[in-house]
């Protein structure tokens, strides 16, 4: 993968659009969406070259990762914010649900991609005989 950290932003943008679809609890009348952190975690023994020119400070060692740590960081306030947030499993499981539903499998159209043009059946090899 030439960026893990650009193709892991690309994630992050569906998600962020698909919770921008559904349904999501509020509090005080104010809509509660998640928070999203980006991290590339990589094996313990991978070495990690840290280019001047580019942030890389989320990427590191999945044994070096920890989410309470992450968390520490964000400070008392934030993190007290984040405890309204908590909510019932069968509330997740809703959102679950919607985001299940968001999903419509890729259907990809062979022939035209390939530049197939002819109405030809397929073509099957059986031992011992020819192409039909």
């Amino acid at each position: 993968m030439p960026s893990p950290l650009a193709q892991n932003e690309r994630h992050t943008a569906v998600l962020r659009d698909a919770f921008d679809r559904i349904d999501l609890l509020t509090r005080l009348g104010i809509r509660l969406t998640p928070v999203f952190l980006s991290y590339v975690l990589v094996s313990p023994r991978a070495r990690i070259e840290r280019p001047k020119r580019l942030d890389t400070s989320h990427v590191l060692k999945a044994d070096m990762f920890s989410v309470e740590d992450e968390l520490n960081k964000r400070g008392l306030l934030k993190g007290i914010g984040h405890i309204t947030r908590f909510v019932a499993p069968a509330t997740l499981r809703a959102i679950g649900r919607q985001l299940v539903a968001l999903h419509t499998p890729a259907t990809v159209n062979y022939a035209a991609r390939f530049g197939i043009t002819t109405a030809q059946g397929p073509r099957t090899v059986s031992r011992g005989s020819e192409v039909r």
